[in-house]
């Protein structure tokens, strides 16, 4: 039986490219743009999320800004005088996610099918996506606070970076395994 399973896996990642029929979403120039804004790397915030070993957890202190804006806040006066600051911080953490995610999905690839992983990109950008359009209508449609806009546009640069970077993953599992890890290792 583990015979089996360890050359039914070895057998898919021989044979190439994926026979899945899943249709590539359109991404619009519109949300793909956002990703190009550079990573505040010089910053002492962002360094500390982004090289943290400790685990993110539920009730890390950042989790609420995951969320679409508005966003609930005792003192807008006071949170403006550190957004620069916990937006280094955020992209820090996300970044820090970002890699723990891909990680993952190595040893996802080495352990399962090559086609459960594709569909789980493809899941992902499909959802990612959605999110990202409905972001960008309410930073376009409402009226926001400066702190809720900055934080709205900063989780829309993070969901176009994610979306770009599973645009890549698809890519590189339709032309085979070597092609995906080849492509997370230039990434990382």
């Amino acid at each position: 039986m583990l015979r089996s399973a360890q050359n039914r896996r070895a057998y898919e990642r021989r044979r190439g490219p994926v026979r899945l029929s899943l249709r590539f979403p359109t991404i619009p120039i519109s949300i793909s743009k956002f990703a190009i804004f550079p990573l505040p790397t010089d910053s002492i915030a962002f360094q500390s999320y982004c090289r943290s070993t400790e685990p993110i957890t539920d009730d890390d202190e950042l989790l609420h800004w995951d969320t679409f804006p508005p966003y609930p806040l005792a003192s807008e006066h006071i949170f403006q005088l550190r957004l620069k600051e916990i937006c280094n911080a955020l992209h820090g953490r996300r970044m820090r996610l970002h890699h723990e995610i891909d990680l993952a999905r190595v040893k996802y690839l080495t352990s399962d099918t090559h086609d459960d992983l594709y569909r789980e990109v493809h899941r992902d950008l499909i959802h990612l996506l959605d999110q990202a359009i409905k972001l960008k209508g309410i930073l376009q449609r409402f009226k926001l606070s400066e702190v809720d806009f900055t934080m709205g546009v900063h989780l829309l640069q993070w969901k176009a970076r994610r979306i770009l970077a599973l645009t890549e993953d698809w890519k590189a599992l339709k032309k085979g395994d070597w092609d995906y890890l080849r492509v997370h290792a230039e990434r990382w």
